[in-house]
């Protein structure tokens, strides 16, 4: 895959999430498997995107494997869904969800551009804690700091991105 796929397919990915996972959530109510299952879904869509036809939304398509992810939950189990759900009220589950997303963009869109106005070292110390979930431990040390040092620069760094987000937000309304 071309890096600029990559690309489209992480921002559809980041895009459809919140409604892959409201739609799992809705089906197990097993928050630890819902996570296991949209790690496991994402991984499918990466794999199958050649397989995805960009004329249709690929939230859907996301949450079509989504749901064939979870209903394989159930029969590895031999369990079956408490209450199960219809497809319609999957489907508006879906849509409510989708309908959130365009907030969802905004709110992304601007911690982006908040996170541009970091310095180097505190947007290195946030993407290597946050983004790829390292140890403050692990992040001090890539980072040639004592972790007080790190605790403080995070803190500073949220401090900022914070101000910053409800700045933005404030003068988009």
């Amino acid at each position: 895959m071309a890096e600029s796929d990559q690309e489209l397919f992480t921002l559809r990915w980041m895009q459809a999430q919140p409604v892959v996972a409201s739609v799992l959530m809705a089906m197990l109510r097993d928050p630890s498997a819902v996570d296991d299952l949209l790690q496991e879904t994402a991984v499918t869509a990466y794999q199958e995107i050649s397989a995805y036809d960009a004329a249709r939304p690929f939230t859907g398509w996301a949450v079509g494997i989504a749901r064939h992810k979870a209903m394989h939950w159930f029969r590895s189990r031999n369990r079956r869904p408490q209450q199960p759900l219809s497809e319609n009220d999957l489907d508006r589950l879906a849509a409510a969800a989708e309908s959130q997303a365009g907030e969802l963009d905004a709110r992304a869109l601007r911690l982006h551009q908040c996170l541009e106005r970091l310095s180097v070292r505190a947007a290195q110390a946030i993407e290597l804690h946050y983004a790829q979930d390292l140890p403050q431990a692990t992040v001090a040390e890539q980072l040639k700091m004592g972790v007080g040092a790190l605790r403080v620069l995070l803190y500073r760094a949220r401090t900022q991105l914070r101000t910053c987000i409800e700045g933005r937000a404030g003068s988009a309304a």
